[in-house]
């Protein structure tokens, strides 16, 4: 029995130290040079490696930073040893070391070569390595850089258009066109070279041609160009031009008479001397002649009312100088403005909004019109506004508050049963970007208004205005709400000229210049006497361009 007992007890003792302490990890064979004499230990796992793409296409010469991530949760990262290795290179062997000294994961490796790279990175923690490829292609490299010539040049100076051209290897192709030129100036042919002699020869008006040259160049598959401009004046005295106005108004079927004169270098003129022309540059009526096109007198007689503009070109055969006439026909009836807009062009907080001061310049200026729209009164209620000149202000437009520029665009059509506008005051895009709407959808917006406009008269003039600033005194504005009312500012700018068309005009007006919204609100949002008064300035302005 005692003999029993020993050998149980022997047998517990040998299972005791045989036994390993409990883990969640796999084993793994200890090393060879291991002395552990407690049994087998648990295996560590490799480094993990992750890697950012490198964007492509690279070029020669470019240092490339190369980002990779490596991570293990059982051994610090200062224990876990780095190397980097060459793959694959299009250099021939031995021209290019196949490791690379750098030990960490994050470097910058400069190509000598265009092709197809792919680099390693090794980690190895001392029990598990773990490797990974970062490839990637290079390109040829190609850098043009043209300096435009002093200026001003004269009309038959020989000039250098010359460019510098930077590359990694090899000759690019390079072929140079005339971006910008003289009205009627033929195709130049220049030499395909990086610098060309170039002389003007065209005859250019007294303010100057401007010319832009561009060079491009390709190399494989890798393309650039640069740029480079100057003008072209001519130094004989061109002939004078005085016209009694350089603006007229008129109604429709009413002639409209222009008198000028013209002298050559400060004498008068004998008959031959000077070629007068003059051309039509804008009109609404299609069929519009001028009587007497080739005299310094001539006449039109419009038939259609709107915004035309002459042309007078005086040539001496060396020089020549052109003038502008304007001429602003209207109807025998009143215009119908529509007032378009959200809070401002409303008027809220006893506020009369910018429509009286403008209701009164245009008083002032005898022009015939009317205020048109919905609604006729402010918010909450109408504030006094005294008569003036023995006429009752006019108080309808179509201002809502808090309105954002998608409501509008998708209620227009509806209001426009009720009246058809032959000018609209377009003031919208405050809200909406107080109210988180994105730039790109609020200038949509805008341009599905200006379309309805259009469906509801082909020739309504559109005053699209970039709308004032606001203040962040105001709590209404958050971060990034005077930074996007800046970018939409600038975007409706460029919708102006994109949707200007010849019987629709889309003026645009820069109502946020010269207004401060510090000093020219209320509440840090709405105009006050004085912020209204500077909106109706740029409405007259822009309303008599039309």
């Amino acid at each position: 029995m005692a003999r029993n007992i020993l050998c149980l007890l022997g047998l517990l003792l040998i299972m005791a130290g045989c036994s390993s302490p409990s883990s969640s990890q796999t084993t793994a064979e200890t090393p060879a040079d291991s002395t552990d004499t407690k049994g087998e230990t648990d295996s560590i796992p490799a480094p993990k490696i992750a890697c950012d793409p490198i964007p492509e296409p690279t070029t020669i010469g470019s240092a490339i930073p190369i980002h990779c991530q490596v991570s293990d949760d059982n051994t610090p990262s200062e224990n876990i040893a780095l190397s980097w290795h060459i793959k694959n290179s299009p250099l021939p062997k031995n021209t290019e070391p196949g490791d690379l000294s750098e030990t960490t994961a994050t470097i910058t490796f400069t190509p000598k070569a265009a092709g197809y790279y792919a680099l390693e990175l090794t980690a190895d923690n001392g029990t598990a390595k773990n490797a990974i490829e970062v490839d990637f292609s290079v390109q040829e490299s190609l850098q043009i850089d043209c300096q435009s010539p002093a200026e001003p040049v004269e009309v038959g100076q020989t000039i250098p258009l010359h460019c510098e051209i930077h590359t990694s290897n090899g000759t690019p192709e390079l072929h140079w066109t005339l971006l910008e030129g003289p009205e009627g100036l033929e195709a130049v042919n220049l030499p395909q070279k990086a610098s060309v002699d170039f002389t003007p020869t065209k005859n250019p008006a007294s303010k100057g041609d401007r010319y832009q040259f561009q060079l491009s160049g390709t190399l494989g598959e890798v393309s650039a160009s640069d740029t480079l401009a100057f003008t072209v004046v001519n130094t004989n005295q061109p002939p004078q031009i005085h016209c009694d106005s350089t603006g007229y108004s008129a109604l429709v079927n009413q002639t409209v008479k222009i008198t000028c004169e013209v002298d050559d270098d400060g004498k008068p003129l004998l008959p031959g001397d000077v070629t007068l022309q003059w051309d039509i540059r804008l009109s609404p009526d299609r069929n519009l002649s001028i009587t007497a096109p080739k005299t310094a007198a001539p006449q039109i007689t419009p038939q259609v009312p709107g915004r035309y503009t002459l042309e007078l070109t005086a040539d001496d055969g060396e020089a020549r100088s052109n003038i502008l006439i304007d001429i602003q026909v209207e109807s025998p009836t009143a215009k119908k403005i529509l007032p378009l807009g959200d809070s401002i062009t409303h008027g809220v907080g006893g506020l009369k909004s910018f429509r009286y001061d403008l209701w009164k310049k245009l008083i002032d200026a005898n022009y015939s019109f009317d205020f048109i729209g919905n609604k006729n009164t402010n918010d909450p209620v109408n504030p006094v506004f005294p008569d003036y000149q023995g006429k009752t202000f006019d108080p309808d437009h179509q201002g809502q508050s808090g309105i954002r520029a998608d409501t509008v665009a998708a209620n227009l059509p509806g209001w426009l049963t009720g009246y058809t506008p032959d000018i609209v005051l377009l003031h919208l895009g405050t809200n909406d970007m107080l109210q988180d709407k994105s730039v790109n959808s609020t200038i949509e917006a805008l341009r599905q208004i200006i379309t309805s406009l259009r469906e509801d008269n082909a020739s309504v003039s559109i005053l699209l205005a970039s709308p004032i600033g606001y203040s962040d005194h105001n709590y209404a504005v958050g971060p990034g709400d005077i930074d996007r009312l800046e970018t939409l500012q600038a975007r409706i700018h460029t919708l102006a000229t994109e949707m200007d068309t010849f019987n629709s005009p889309v003026v645009w007006v820069n109502q946020a210049s010269g207004f401060d919204p510090d000093r020219d609100t209320a509440d840090g949002i709405h105009p006050n006497a004085a912020g209204e008064e500077k909106m109706a300035q740029k409405w007259f302005d822009a309303i008599m361009t039309l």
